[in-house]
């Protein structure tokens, strides 16, 4: 009968073997451990890695879509400038760049329901006529203003508005002012009329002067807006003061001269004219004229919203 052999390493008896066998799995179960302790630890600090990275990410986002914001405003100015070669850099434009979208107004919306069914706001029309024949944007400044809550007079405003009438001939060609600074000619006379810019300083330095609204409440200007936020501001309850043409007739070009400080040339606008936009619906727009008896006037959104930018889309609202 053959003996079974065992072989053993030399110097190490059988019970010691077993001992090394157990410290090895002891040793293993201790790393295993310690492993899965690393994991853990790891397994916690990523997620709050991820939070800040996603944080920054956030932030960067915002600041990028800020970056693109100011990139489209810079686009709608030249845009501007490319028709008119003379806008001046005014301060209530400025100061209202964060209204050019949308003026929301602090006081709770007035509407009320038109003849035509089109919900409007409850605004009341006045006539610039007979003291301002060329006063519609005086007149429309009013009609924004007490609608705000301010009971100004056309009078009143006028004593802020600032204006020049002074033509002259130098080297054969006709001089003039400029209507994004002043208003040209007289609201008491025909001709002729003023932009944005000027009405919206012309309002905010009555409203300094007096004191009769917050000075948080001040006029901005939101020339290069597009309809949509026309639209916007009357939802939030604002009326819009906006430049079209009288009777939304075609524009077109009547007397030219030299502007005085820039020296470009300038065509004036015939039948440049200021209304309020005070409703719209899908096809139609509401707004009260100034120049016209009814308390509205009712026009296709189509046409309104060509007239508004073959005027340059010239607003002013009241934030």
């Amino acid at each position: 009968m053959s003996k079974l052999k065992v072989n053993f390493k030399k110097d190490e008896p059988p019970m010691k073997q077993k001992q090394n066998s157990y410290n090895k799995g002891q040793n293993l179960r201790h790393i295993c451990k310690l492993l899965t302790s690393v994991f853990l630890c790891f397994s916690l600090l990523i997620p709050s890695a991820c939070t800040k990275k996603s944080s920054s990410s956030g932030k960067a986002k915002s600041s990028s879509s800020k970056v693109a914001k100011s990139v489209s405003s810079a686009v709608s100015s030249k845009a501007v400038l490319k028709h008119t070669s003379s806008l001046p850099t005014s301060s209530s434009r400025s100061s209202s760049s964060k209204a050019s979208s949308a003026a929301v107004s602090s006081a709770k919306p007035k509407f009320k329901v038109n003849k035509d069914g089109t919900r409007i706001l409850d605004v009341k029309n006045i006539q610039q006529s007979p003291e301002l024949p060329s006063g519609c944007e005086i007149t429309s400044a009013c009609i924004a203003l007490n609608y705000a809550g301010c009971s100004a007079t056309k009078t009143d405003l006028l004593k802020y508005l600032k204006s020049g009438d002074k033509f002259y001939q130098a080297d054969g060609k006709k001089y003039g002012p400029n209507p994004w600074k002043c208003f040209v000619g007289n609201p008491g006379s025909a001709k002729y009329g003023c932009y944005a810019p000027v009405l919206a300083d012309t309002i905010n330095l009555y409203l300094k002067a007096t004191g009769k609204i917050s000075q948080d409440h001040l006029a901005a200007d939101l020339t290069g807006a597009p309809v949509s936020a026309l639209y916007s501001n009357i939802d939030n309850g604002t009326p819009v003061i906006v430049w079209v043409t009288n009777g939304m007739c075609d524009p077109s070009f009547g007397d030219s001269w030299y502007l005085e400080d820039t020296k470009a040339p300038y065509k004036w606008i015939t039948g440049e004219h200021c209304m309020v936009l005070i409703g719209y619906d899908g096809n139609k727009a509401v707004l009260s004229d100034p120049l016209d008896k009814r308390e509205t006037v009712i026009y296709d959104k189509p046409l309104f919203e060509q007239r508004y930018r073959e005027l340059f889309s010239q607003a002013v609202a009241i934030s």
